[in-house]
């Protein structure tokens, strides 16, 4: 039998064709159809977007099969495929006697479609299932040698607290400088940040083999990421170190930062999702006390964090970012220990969190630059640092924006943003869970 396939989109599928050509026998046999279908790949960027679009679909009255390959793993389009073919094994059945009804709700109120559906997805993914364990054993033969990294499950690993890309580089090819390749691997879960990674991250290891392939622009590219390394002569050395959160950029603009140059610490934990401050603290202001167990335990895990934490020395001074009036003070915050509020002139709320002290007291009016705290650890803190946050219209925003330069955004917007991001990926790679 004779399959006509036809590409209709922009994605390479030139690795699949030898795929294609062994399992598709393999399901006509599986399946018992006796009519070939017709087999489009389409692309649609604007479907791969929606987070319920549509991964493929059958028309019984032409016996035409699209699948959509936009965003998707080669294994998750096959897969889709796998599905069809079975709708298209009981067309020839003559299982579709009527143009069927396909608006949503079809599976739930038609008992015959839903059966249907049901032979579908256990037929069509146990058929694939048991192809792809025939390529992987060699027990079936395909037109085409595959590279290792296709035939092999890939490995896995899951992040702890203190993990730094270098370091995993380290424990899986012996060599802290080929973290490029995991990074390129992951690089739509971690973002531009390579050096920002979080606790029960789960990255998919690539073959030692990857790093060879990359040309030498293209390792100092990706070196040029990570504030580990500098440039030296034409390419980029390690610095050294190790940390977590990101590297402190600031370009003072309307906003002074809240602490002196001298004071700053060189890593922050940020806004939107941060990892335990713990390890943070203890490097960096090591006269704390030990973290609390029970603190710990509650931090262990990345949250939301509506604003961003340094680890700074108790004691450390603490300056008013804006010019503005001191609209409250609490001793004892059960979130947030003692607690600082300014009002500022731009009409936006800076709050300091964990102080030890206050300078400044309610109402007084103050000036940018103007001493008003100083660090603490107190109330739930897991060690010496302030958590500086800003609050516009009543509602939180990125503290960073204001110094870099960026555009303004609320964390409800963020967490939006980022379910939104983590749900299409979901979508795009199949996973079902």
């Amino acid at each position: 039998m004779k399959f006509n396939v036809v590409n209709r989109c922009k994605e390479d599928l030139s690795s699949m064709h030898g795929l294609l050509k062994s399992f598709l026998p393999f399901a006509r046999k599986r399946m018992g159809f006796n009519k070939p279908p017709t087999i489009y790949f389409q692309s649609d960027e604007g479907n791969a977007k929606k987070l319920l679009g549509k991964t493929a679909h059958y028309d019984p009255t032409t016996m035409n099969i699209t699948v959509y390959v936009s965003g998707r793993h080669p294994k998750d389009v096959l897969r889709s495929l796998s599905h069809e073919l079975v709708h298209h094994g009981q067309n020839c059945r003559g299982e579709f006697s009527k143009l069927p009804d396909t608006a949503p709700g079809y599976a739930q109120n038609d008992s015959h479609l839903r059966g249907m559906e049901e032979e579908a997805y256990k037929v069509g993914n146990l058929c694939f299932r048991d192809w792809e364990d025939g390529v992987k054993s060699g027990k079936i033969r395909i037109a085409i040698p595959l590279k290792e990294s296709l035939i092999r499950e890939q490995e896995e690993y899951i992040t702890v607290d203190g993990d730094t890309l270098s370091g995993i580089a380290q424990k899986q090819y012996g060599d802290s400088h080929m973290w490029p390749i995991i990074y390129l691997a992951n690089r739509a879960q971690i973002g531009k940040d390579p050096d920002l990674i979080f606790p029960e991250m789960t990255f998919v290891i690539p073959d030692a083999s990857e790093f060879s392939k990359l040309s030498q622009d293209e390792i100092k590219s990706i070196y040029a990421l990570s504030s580990f390394y500098t440039k030296s002569g034409s390419g980029m050395a390690p610095t050294g170190g190790s940390r977590q959160g990101p590297a402190l950029s600031i370009e003072e603009t309307g906003a002074l930062f809240p602490v002196r140059k001298e004071d700053r610490p060189s890593k922050i934990s940020p806004y939107g999702m941060r990892s335990p401050i713990t390890k943070l603290a203890k490097k960096y202001a090591q006269d704390g006390p030990e973290p609390n167990k029970k603190l710990y335990k509650r931090y262990s895990k990345p949250s939301l964090h509506g604003g961003i934490d340094l680890a700074i020395p108790i004691g450390t001074d603490i300056l008013a970012p804006v010019s503005g009036k001191i609209s409250a003070t609490k001793p004892n915050s059960k979130s947030g220990g003692k607690i600082m509020y300014l009002k500022g002139d731009d009409n936006r709320r800076y709050e300091f969190m964990h102080l030890d002290s206050f300078v400044a007291s309610r109402g007084d009016k103050v000036e940018r630059g103007q001493v008003i705290a100083k660090s603490g650890n107190t109330g739930p803190s897991t060690g010496p640092h302030l958590h500086f946050q800003v609050r516009e219209n009543g509602k939180l925003i990125d503290p960073m924006t204001l110094y870099s330069g960026g555009s303004i955004q609320s964390i409800a917007e963020w967490k939006n943003a980022e379910i939104n991001r983590l749900l299409l990926e979901k979508f795009n790679f199949g996973d079902k869970k």
